[in-house]
């Protein structure tokens, strides 16, 4: 196995039982932990490359706070925009 497939398969079995220590907690206990444990896992996973998701979703973020009647097409203009200008910063005189 390659080491990307033994992550993953570490993920996958380390998911099982983080699931157990949710059962019975209440909502903020769940909330707190559960975004902890999906940041860790996606830092072990994507390493800095989770930068982009954080990226994406916290521009969607705004987009839905500044223009919640029109945040669909904001944010699809802004997500495929991102998608189209990262892998050419160049284009525009970024470095």
């Amino acid at each position: 196995m390659t080491p990307e497939e033994l992550t993953y398969l570490a993920v996958l079995l380390c998911s099982i039982p983080a699931g157990l220590l949710f059962k019975g907690r209440g909502p903020r206990f769940r909330q707190w932990v559960g975004s902890g444990l999906g940041a860790g896992l996606t830092l072990i996973t994507c390493g800095p490359h989770a930068l982009h998701s954080l990226v994406t979703a916290l521009g969607t973020w705004l987009l839905l706070r500044a223009v919640p009647r029109r945040c669909g097409d904001a944010a699809m203009l802004w997500t495929f925009g991102y998608l189209l200008f990262f892998p050419h910063p160049g284009a525009v005189g970024a470095p």
